[in-house]
């Protein structure tokens, strides 16, 4: 039994150092290919793009546009691609090397949060993006980089409840809209308390008739009755 005490932990410090090994090949990989992807544009103004590019596929859709890399230039285009999709972190400087925009792509669609600066590096705009649409909280600021309207946005439009800077009381006002259109305080506040209402009547009829119904009705002959999966 005593080689046995020698030979175990020789084994578990083996296996170890294997697993260590893989996941250091693996790093290196992933660093190179890091290496291979990354994209640095100088323009003729002296602008400077920094990007990651990515040899995937992906299911085109129509509606999105897709930001793809061909010939030394980022190209957009509606419902396809040509090149190689843009993927992964996305950066511009100006010619003194100041940030003017920072985001992230998946797949060639504009995904998460994206901010913009302006030349003096105030900052002029906040975005949330997913998969290419326009959906999430939107921040906008004057030149001297203070916020002038903060609120939701749906498919690229207001759609919501905005808080708007009131330059002449330098004050902040709440404005309302629905798609883009600007609507009373009165209306916004009818359509939520609607809403609400009928997602609780709808819940309290599930609950209180159809789950009753459902206690009662036995299965029929040919039907399947599945195991409890909660119970588990």
């Amino acid at each position: 039994m005593r080689p046995l005490k020698f030979i175990i932990p020789v084994i578990i410090l083996f296996s170890c150092s294997k697993i260590a090994f893989s996941q250091y090949q693996r790093s290196e990989y992933e660093k190179l290919l890091d290496i291979k992807n990354r994209i640095t544009i100088n323009h003729d103004e002296r602008r400077l793009e920094s990007f990651y590019i990515t040899d995937e596929k992906t299911i085109v859709r129509s509606e999105k546009f897709y930001y793809w890399y061909q010939s030394r230039k980022v190209q957009r285009t509606q419902g396809g691609f040509s090149g190689k999709l843009l993927h992964g972190s996305y950066q511009e400087f100006s010619g003194n090397k100041q940030l003017l925009k920072q985001g992230f792509y998946r797949k060639g669609l504009p995904h998460g949060e994206w901010k913009y600066w302006s030349d003096s590096q105030h900052l002029l705009k906040e975005e949330h993006w997913s998969k290419g649409n326009l959906n999430g909280l939107v921040s906008l600021y004057n030149e001297n980089g203070v916020l002038s309207r903060k609120g939701p946005m749906k498919d690229a439009q207001w759609n919501g409840k905005i808080q708007v800077l009131d330059t002449v009381v330098n004050d902040y006002q709440w404005k309302y809209y629905r798609e883009g259109i600007e609507i009373s305080a009165e209306e916004y506040i009818d359509k939520n308390i609607f809403r609400r209402t009928a997602n609780f009547f709808n819940s309290l009829w599930d609950k209180v008739f159809l789950g009753n119904r459902n206690d009662k009705i036995p299965p029929s002959e040919n039907q399947e009755i599945l195991p409890d999966l909660d119970s588990n």
